[in-house]
């Protein structure tokens, strides 16, 4: 063994019992101190495994002979291969003599094959590329980062400090310095940083990467996947928070919404039994108006009548009297024609003396009919049982027509005016809800990506195992009962795929998921509304109805406003 690949194995013997030890007392354990001596009898190597797969592992826990430490780590071999691990020349001889090259080799298997397995699809090579892949991804665009390896990529600490800063900006607040600062310091800072504010277990020491020549890649490998575990958990977090805030969001808003719907609505009741005495006066004034009209006319054609019929007498009196030389016919004074003239009648002008016109106007009508037009299509357009997707083509359409109709008369063109703003704002609210929409939109883009990179040269498609690989690199859980038999060649095509990832994200809103995210940020049912972030002026309804305390009962929520 050439000395560089002894201090590969000192540093891989400090991080590997590092990493059980984290395993271990995460799970309730007892940690090891020497990692060749202390999984010999196969009782802790059997609880590390229980601890990474959640499952019964049969052994003995008290085991003095070597037969039956040979018995148990037989057990446990046993069980790691049929979990489809390869073990390549591990006897139980060797983890019970304390090999160390093979021990170390037992627990770098379990680490890639089990602990960091999720990471790619399969295959030690696989995990790496995909482990790599991620580094790059992240550090894209970090000035003097270049991630090229799991060893002399990482040594001046830069890489690691960019990884911490692409997540999480506020606890790296120096990244632009850290090129003049040293490989000591960035290493320091880093690992400081990501155990103390992160939870990643300090597995390296600043050492075993800034002084060696090239640094143990297994090592940094494990270290550098606690990195990626945490991050894809903050993700998922954030996924969580963004969903339990707009949970929350959506009902504060859906609180003053249906108290401002209920208060309108009385207004509207009452406006309404006023809007009726009013027409039934109108109404009656009119039909008052009618009698009246109707006389008036009538009395104008009978006085016109008269008056044209004693024109004619007078006239016929004068003609008679000039045949027959009679003396001429003077009317007296209080009946002379000049007193018998009286004032034509203008409707016109009578009309317009009382405002009357508007109200027989054909274009006020035709205005007044358009409004009225518009409302029945609000009614039908916005009914409960139309969808988003329908009340969103609905309120364009509503708004376009709305556009395109004018209205001359200003009674009407202030209702029209007001009719478009209600649109507007109808579109504003469900713009809000079709936000899920573009989201699925990106998420079955990014889906069709990883199906192809999953894919390569099979022409029948990808196995579940992939498929399950790519759900988990988009934060979504598969849940078996959509898995579909395939094709007889037991894969999964490209559009059985879309679908369950369509179903998948249409049930991460559902009652589990969404109950799942409000427990993370909640103890013990209680949720701390205080310790969320936010402006309490932007939950100010729920603060109310919470009869303005701070701790919600997530339960209670859950209860009066989720749907079961």
């Amino acid at each position: 063994m050439t000395q560089e690949e002894k201090e590969w194995e000192k540093v891989q013997e400090k991080t590997f019992t590092k990493w059980v030890n984290d395993k271990l007392i995460k799970s309730g354990n007892k940690g090891i101190e020497n990692i060749f001596k202390d999984l010999c009898d196969g009782v802790k190597l059997a609880r590390l495994l229980m601890a990474l797969q959640e499952e019964s592992v049969e052994y003995n826990s008290e085991p003095y002979t070597r037969i039956q430490k040979m018995e148990n780590v037989e057990r446990i071999l046993m069980f790691i291969k049929r979990k489809n691990v390869k073990l390549i020349n591990i006897g139980p001889e060797d983890i019970v003599d304390g090999n160390p090259k093979l021990i170390l080799g037992l627990i770098w298997s379990l680490i890639s094959r089990m602990a960091i397995a999720d990471i790619a699809l399969t295959g030690d090579l696989s995990i790496r590329s995909e482990l790599l892949r991620w580094c790059k991804e992240v550090t894209s665009g970090y000035k003097g980062v270049r991630i090229n390896d799991f060893s002399r990529s990482w040594q001046d600490g830069i890489a690691f400090n960019a990884i911490i800063h692409k997540f999480r900006p506020d606890l790296i607040c120096n990244f632009e310095e850290l090129e003049g600062l040293g490989s000591v310091y960035n290493l320091q800072q880093a690992f400081k940083v990501a155990e103390q504010h992160l939870g990643i277990k300090r597995l390296l020491d600043v050492e075993d990467v800034a002084d060696v020549a090239i640094p143990d890649e297994r090592s940094v490998m494990t270290y550098v996947a606690g990195y990626y575990e945490r991050f894809k958990e903050y993700e998922q977090e954030k996924r969580f928070f963004n969903k339990m805030m707009k949970v929350l969001s959506m009902t504060d808003w859906s609180i003053q919404s249906r108290n401002l719907y209920e208060i309108k609505a009385k207004g509207l009741q009452g406006l309404i039994k006023e809007l009726v005495l009013q027409r039934n006066e109108v109404c009656s004034m009119i039909r008052k108006l009618d009698e009246s009209f109707s006389r008036l006319l009538e009395m104008n054609t009978n006085a016109i009548q008269e008056a044209a019929g004693l024109r004619s007498l007078l006239g016929s009196l004068s003609v008679i009297h000039e045949a027959y030389m009679m003396k001429k016919y003077i009317p007296p004074d209080e009946v002379k024609p000049e007193r018998l003239e009286f004032p034509r009648l203008e409707l016109r002008k009578i009309a317009d003396s009382i405002g009357m016109k508007k109200i027989f106007d054909n274009s006020l009508q035709n205005e007044m009919d358009g409004l009225n037009d518009m409302l029945d299509k609000f009614k039908e357009g916005f009914s409960e049982d139309k969808g988003v997707q329908k009340q969103m083509e609905n309120a364009i359409e509503l708004k376009n027509a709305l556009d395109e109709m004018k209205c001359i008369h200003q009674a009407t063109n202030d209702h029209h005016d007001k009719l478009k703003d209600v649109v507007e704002k109808k579109i504003e609210v469900l713009k809000k809800v079709d936000d899920r929409s573009m989201e699925r939109i990106k998420m079955l883009g990014k889906a069709k990506e990883l199906f192809t990179k999953t894919l390569g040269n099979d022409e029948y498609g990808i196995s579940i195992s992939g498929m399950c690989w790519c759900m988990n690199q988009m934060g979504l859980s598969v849940d078996e009962s959509m898995i579909p038999f395939g094709n007889p060649e037991g894969k999964i095509c490209l559009d059985d795929y879309l679908l369950i990832v369509n179903e998948t994200y249409n049930s991460s809103f559902d009652l589990i998921e969404l109950k799942k995210a409000f427990n993370v940020f909640s103890k013990n049912g209680i949720l701390d509304l205080t310790m969320l972030g936010v402006d309490a002026n932007n939950l100010k309804n729920i603060y109310h109805i919470n009869r303005n305390e701070r701790n919600l009962d997530v339960n209670e929520f859950f209860e009066k406003f989720i749907e079961n």
